[in-house]
């Protein structure tokens, strides 16, 4: 990936695409990790989403902790990202701000900008921004310099600043209630789309594959098992996958019990 880097933009300050599993994605959902230390490059697809990230963030005013957490949990901020990420045919796209865990800066753009890291007017700002807006020119994100954060060590607070956070924007009157329902909306059609997958592919080429080992299973029970076997026959295993069948009558003689697998009760 550096090298990648180095041979395609090699004047240009560029990013890393450091990603970690989105959280009830089930690994489905990988995105570059870093939402506090994005801005997005304004165009006409992103105009809208930048302008509803602003008010996301205004919903405190300067000097809030809030305004540093927004774009952790602003849905326009993931998807910016996400289209960034995927729609680019694996290029690097441009930003105007990025981190991922590691960029490559021109030393001669360094010296010429005279970049420093700075937090804002108010201090909530993220420090990278800062730093990559004084640089007065667009960078990159790679998405072939790639890496992998742990599940267990994601990146961002992790213990009791974590927990600090959480109760903070739970317990905000204005901002828990919206952050509770848009991570709640994304989730329902998430969920929607992984039954329907199941219950339309998964489900139906489960059953067919057990139809036919049971199939086979029955092939070998003509000849394998004996008559009076206490064994389930075939067609109540079939009942564990069609439940429309009933349960076959079983009749008792003597001591022995003998199924009688060729009747089914409507």
């Amino acid at each position: 990936g550096i090298l990648h880097t180095l041979g395609k933009l090699p004047d240009e300050a560029v990013a890393s695409s450091g990603r970690q599993p989105r959280p009830g994605s089930f690994g489905s959902l990988q995105p570059p990790y870093d939402f506090s230390a994005f801005v997005a490059h304004e165009n006409p697809l992103f105009r809208r989403m930048i302008k509803l990230n602003e008010r996301f963030c205004a919903l405190r005013p300067e000097g809030f902790r809030w305004r540093n957490e927004c774009r952790a949990v602003s849905v326009a901020q993931f998807t910016m990202i996400q289209i960034g990420d995927n729609f680019n045919g694996g290029e690097p796209y441009l930003v105007n701000s990025a981190f991922n865990g590691a960029v490559l800066y021109p030393i001669k753009l360094i010296r010429e900008t005279k970049a420093k890291y700075d937090s804002g007017t108010d201090g909530q700002r993220c420090e990278h921004i800062g730093f990559n807006l004084s640089l007065k020119r667009p960078m990159y994100i790679n998405p072939k310099w790639d890496m992998h954060l742990h599940p267990h060590l994601m990146g961002g607070p992790s213990g009791k600043r974590a927990m600090r956070t959480i109760t903070d924007i739970a317990m905000s009157p204005a901002i828990g209630p919206i952050v509770f329902g848009q991570s709640m909306f994304s989730m329902i059609i998430f969920i929607y789309c992984i039954m329907t997958l199941t219950m339309l592919i998964i489900y139906p080429l489960w059953v067919c594959l057990s139809r036919a080992i049971i199939g086979n299973s029955e092939i070998l029970s003509k000849t394998n098992v004996r008559e009076g076997s206490k064994s389930p026959s075939i067609r109540e295993m079939e009942f564990l996958l069609n439940p429309d069948l009933s349960i076959p009558s079983r009749k008792r003689k003597g001591s022995e019990t003998v199924v009688d697998s060729d009747q089914l009760n409507d």
